[in-house]
C-alpha cells in the first residue's frame, strides 16, 4: 500500500526570494487543517556558541572568565522555522548538508531546547536521529537490543516479548552474539529501525538512517512506514537527500537552506524546486526567474531535446564521434540516393583524428579550427592511458592519421604506443609537442601550413603554391583569435565558428604592459601566415592603441578588433560577420580558376555532405539547433564543433549549479543581445552531472516558447 498523497494546499507553496536571509512570512494553507496537529513548530531559532579561542583545561577557562576574555561567536543553525504536521502526515525535510535539518529533528524529539520559539508535541515519539545513538559497541547485538529499548522507554518484559520480531525484521539472527563493533553501519541501522518501530508510535522521526542500508532493506523499511501510516495513522518526519524517496513517501515537505526556510508545500512541488535550486549559488532575481519557470506547463514535444553523454568526458567524446560520423554518412547517402538505393549504407570513415588531453584548456581550444582545417574529428584522452572507448572509436573509424597535441609532455608515451599497436589502419601518428600554450598554438599553426601546402587530399586544390605571393590562399581563415593573458571564458561558445571558418587561435599568455615587442613579433607572425584581422580577447592596452604596431609589420599592418564589451553572442555574430567580410574581400580580389574546388574547401566533411543533401531535404534547410555544454566539462563544447556545424547550431555554456548562469542561458534564448533563430531541436552534452532533468526541462520550455513566438512573428510579417 502506498503512502497517502491526498492532501494538497489551497494555494501554491511560498518561496523566499532572498537567498541569504529569506523567511517564510506565512504557512502554505492546507485543506486538512481539521485533523489533529501532532507537531507544531513556531518561529524556532537555534543558536550555538562557538569559542573564539581554544581553552584546553578548566584553569584556563576560569582565568578567561574572570578577566572577561571569554568570547564566543554565535552560529545560527536555524532561523525562524515554522511548520505544522498533522496526524497521518508524512513530512519530508530537505536541504543541503549543514542547513539545520538534523538540528530541527533533535529539537522536535526533545534532545535540544530551541534558543527562540516554541515546539508543541502531541503523542509519543520514536526517534531514529543518529546512527549508533543508544548503543554500546562493545556489547553484543542481543544486549544492545535490551539497552536501546530501555533508553526508548520500553520495559524489559516488552522487549523480551518482541525480541524475535525485532531480530527477524533486522535479519541478524546469525550474528546476535557478536559485538556491535563488528557490525556494518547498515546492520546497526537495521537493529535501530526494528527497535524503534516494534511498537506503533504516534510520531516516527527518521534522519537519514535509511540511506545507509542496502536497497532491499530500504524497501522493507519503506513498507513498514507505509503500514504504520495506512493502518495506524502514524505521523512520520523524514530527513533525506533523496528527493525521489521524499516524493514517494511524503505528502508535505519543507526545504531548509543555510538555516533559513525556503519553501513549504506539497512534497512533489518542494522536491522539484529543490532539485532545480537546492544548494545552487546565484542571485534572488535568477532564483525567482527559474522558480517561475518550474511551474509553467511543458508544452514542447517529447523528442524536442536529446542528451548526448556518457559516464565520463571520454564517453561523451565517443558518442559525439559516433553521432558525427552517422550524420556525415547519412548526409552523403541522401546526397547520392541513387547510388545507395536498395542497400545498407556503411559508415564513411573520416581519415584524420586530432587528439589531446581532456584537461588542457589551451590544447582543447585548438581542436575546432585544426579539425576544420584538416577535415578531422577531435577526440580527447586521459594523460595516463588511452580510454577504451576512444580507442574503439579510432579503430572503428578506420582512422589513417592521428595528430596528438601534447604540452609539457603531460601525455604518457603509452598513449601513442597504444595507437601504434592497436590501430592497424593508422599509417601516420604525428605528435605536436610544446612547453607553453603560446608555443603549442604556433606549432599547430605551422603544422597546418606545412601539411596543407603539400597534402592534396587535405587542401583539395585550394592552396595556391605560387611562391612569393602575399595574396596566396590558405586553408584557414584570414581572421584569427588572440587570447591575451588568461584564456577567455567564452571561447568554448565560438567552437562552431572556429571549425566552420577554420579560425586559427593563438595565445599570448606571458604578456604584460611592457611587452610591446612581443606583440609586434606576434603580429608579424600573423601577417607572415596570411592573417589580416585579429580578434583580441583579454587585457592588453598596447593592442589597438599603439601606432607603432601597424608600422612594425612592414606598413601592411594587421587589423585588430577588441570585442570584450559585447554580450557573448554578440561576440559570436561579430566574429562571424568579420569572417564573412574578410572572406568576401579576399574572393573579390582574385578570380579562382576552379570555383567549385574553392567552395568545397570552405566546408567541413560534415557540412559538405549536408550541402549535397539539401536538394533532397529542403524542408530542413532552415532548421537550427541549440547545443548546451557544461562549464564543468569544457571539452564537450570543443568536441561538438563538427556536429554543431552540421546542425546549424550555436553552443551555450551553462553551469547548472549557478543560477545566474542558467538565467543567462534563458535570457540568451529569449534574445538578449542578438535575436537568435527559432530552435527546432536542443542537445544537452554530458551526463546527469552536467545537466539534471529540471534544468533540461526549464531550458526546453523557454526555447520552445521562443520558437513558437518567432515563427508566429515571421508568419505575421509575411501576411503584411
Amino acid at each position: 500500500m502506498s503512502a497517502r498523497r491526498n492532501d494538497r494546499p489551497a494555494e501554491g507553496p511560498s518561496l523566499n526570494k532572498d537567498t541569504q536571509s529569506s523567511r517564510l512570512s506565512e504557512f502554505a494553507q492546507f485543506e486538512d487543517d481539521d485533523r489533529e496537529t501532532m507537531v507544531s513548530v513556531n518561529d524556532v531559532s537555534m543558536v550555538f556558541n562557538m569559542a573564539s579561542q581554544r581553552l584546553t583545561n578548566l584553569k584556563e577557562y576560569a582565568i578567561a572568565l574572570a578577566r572577561r576574555e571569554l568570547m564566543f561567536k554565535e552560529f545560527r543553525a536555524l532561523q525562524h522555522i515554522s511548520l505544522e504536521v498533522k496526524r497521518g502526515d508524512v513530512f519530508g525535510i530537505l536541504g543541503t548538508n549543514g542547513s539545520g535539518k538534523s538540528t530541527l529533528l533533535k529539537i522536535i524529539a526533545g534532545v535540544l531546547e530551541p534558543t527562540e520559539g516554541t515546539v508543541e508535541i502531541h503523542g509519543n515519539i520514536a526517534p531514529l536521529i543518529e546512527l549508533g545513538a543508544g548503543f554500546d559497541f562493545e556489547l553484543t547485538a542481543r544486549e544492545n537490543i535490551y539497552l536501546n529499548g530501555a533508553l526508548l522507554g520500553y520495559p524489559k518484559p516488552f522487549i523480551a516479548e518482541h525480541f524475535n520480531e525485532i531480530v527477524e525484521f533486522a535479519e541478524i539472527r546469525d550474528f546476535l552474539d557478536l559485538p556491535l563493533k563488528n557490525y556494518s553501519s547498515g546492520m546497526v541501522a537495521r537493529i535501530a529501525f526494528a527497535i524503534a518501530t516494534v511498537i506503533v508510535p504516534d510520531i516516527l522521526i527518521v534522519d537519514e538512517v535509511l540511506s545507509v542500508g542496502d536497497t532491499m532493506f530500504q524497501q522493507k523499511c519503506e513498507r513498514r512506514i507505509q503500514t504504520l501510516i495506512s493502518e495506524y495513522n502514524t505521523t512520520v518526519l523524514i530527513v533525506s537527500h533523496n528527493t525521489e524517496q521524499v516524493e514517494r513517501l511524503c505528502n508535505k515537505a519543507i526545504w531548509i537552506e543555510k538555516s533559513h526556510p525556503r519553501l513549504l508545500g506539497p512534497a512533489d512541488a518542494v522536491c522539484a524546486a529543490y532539485r532545480a535550486l537546492g544548494g545552487h549559488r546565484g542571485s534572488a532575481e535568477s532564483e525567482t526567474l527559474i522558480y517561475g519557470l518550474l511551474e509553467e506547463p511543458a508544452d514542447y514535444p517529447s523528442d524536442y531535446f536529446e542528451t548526448i553523454g556518457g559516464d565520463s568526458v571520454y564517453g561523451t567524446a565517443m558518442r559525439l564521434f559516433n553521432r558525427t560520423q552517422e550524420e556525415y554518412t547519412a548526409a552523403l547517402s541522401a546526397g547520392n540516393a541513387g547510388e545507395h538505393a536498395g542497400g545498407d549504407t556503411k559508415a564513411v570513415p573520416i581519415p584524420t583524428v586530432i587528439l589531446t588531453a581532456s584537461g588542457n584548456r589551451a590544447a582543447l581550444s585548438l581542436l575546432p579550427w585544426l579539425a576544420g582545417a584538416l577535415k578531422a574529428i577531435p577526440l580527447v584522452t586521459s594523460v595516463d592511458l588511452l580510454p577504451d572507448g576512444i580507442l574503439s572509436s579510432i579503430r572503428s573509424n578506420q582512422t589513417e592519421r592521428v595528430i596528438l597535441l601534447d604540452e609539457n609532455q603531460e601525455i604518457d608515451p603509452c598513449v601513442a604506443k597504444t595507437i601504434r599497436e592497436e590501430c592497424p589502419t593508422v599509417a601516420s601518428l604525428v605528435t605536436i609537442e610544446a612547453t607553453s600554450d603560446d608555443e603549442l598554438a604556433q606549432k599547430a599553426f605551422d603544422f597546418v601550413m606545412e601539411t596543407t601546402a603539400c597534402d592534396n587530399d587535405v587542401t583539395n586544390g585550394a592552396l595556391e603554391n605560387a611562391s612569393n605571393s602575399p595574396a596566396k590562399e590558405y586553408i584557414y581563415s584570414k581572421t584569427a583569435l588572440l587570447m591575451v593573458g588568461m584564456i577567455d571564458s567564452h571561447i568554448e561558445a565560438f567552437s562552431p565558428l572556429m571549425y566552420r571558418y577554420r579560425i586559427p587561435v593563438l595565445f599570448c599568455t606571458d604578456a604584460d604592459n611592457e611587452a610591446a615587442s612581443h606583440y609586434c613579433n606576434l603580429l608579424k607572425a600573423f601577417r607572415n601566415r596570411g592573417i589580416t584581422d585579429v580578434v583580441v580577447f583579454g587585457k592588453a592596452p598596447e593592442l589597438g592603441t599603439s601606432s607603432a604596431l601597424a608600422s612594425s609589420v612592414d606598413g601592411q599592418g594587421v587589423s585588430l578588433h577588441n570585442i570584450d564589451d559585447l554580450w557573448p553572442y554578440q561576440q559570436y555574430y561579430a566574429i562571424q560577420e568579420l569572417c564573412e567580410k574578410v572572406s568576401s574581400a579576399s574572393d573579390a580580389s582574385k578570380a579562382p580558376q576552379n570555383p567549385q574546388a574553392t567552395q568545397a574547401t570552405q566546408k567541413s566533411p560534415v557540412s559538405q555532405a549536408s550541402q549535397k543533401s539539401q536538394a533532397s531535404q529542403t524542408s530542413q534547410a532552415d532548421a537550427h539547433s541549440l547545443i548546451f555544454a557544461s562549464t564543468n566539462e569544457l571539452a564537450d563544447a570543443f568536441l561538438c564543433a563538427p556536429l554543431a556545424i552540421n546542425r546549424q547550431a550555436i553552443v551555450v555554456m551553462v553551469d547548472k549549479d549557478n543560477l545566474d548562469s542558467v538565467a543567462g542561458a534563458i535570457k540568451t534564448i529569449r534574445g538578449k543581445g542578438p535575436v537568435l533563430p527559432p530552435f527546432d531541436h536542443l542537445v544537452f552534452l554530458g551526463g546527469n552531472m552536467c545537466f539534471d532533468d529540471p534544468i533540461k526541462d526549464i531550458l526546453a520550455k523557454v526555447a520552445w516558447v521562443q520558437r513558437e513566438t518567432l515563427i508566429e512573428g515571421f508568419a505575421e510579417e509575411q501576411e503584411h
